[in-house]
């Protein structure tokens, strides 16, 4: 339902998860180097490995990270 509803607003959107490699979803490493804003809407222990520096907005739904809502 997010990917959707982002995608009337986006110019594109991708998706990860870390525990699926479906057609169609990006790898986390992927996403870090090529999106503005990620949302994290899944906390993945994997996700807590990966660096956020060079992204623009990240909003983090479940405060993963412990930095707040959106940083």
């Amino acid at each position: 339902k997010l990917k959707k509803i982002l995608e009337i607003e986006a110019q594109s959107v991708l998706c990860s998860d870390a525990y699926l490699s479906e057609e169609g979803f990006a790898t986390a490493e992927k996403l870090v180097s090529q999106c503005r804003c990620i949302i994290i809407a899944a906390p993945h222990r994997e996700y807590a490995q990966l660096s956020f520096d060079s992204i623009e907005s990240v909003v983090d739904v479940w405060n993963f990270l412990g930095k707040g809502g959106l940083f």
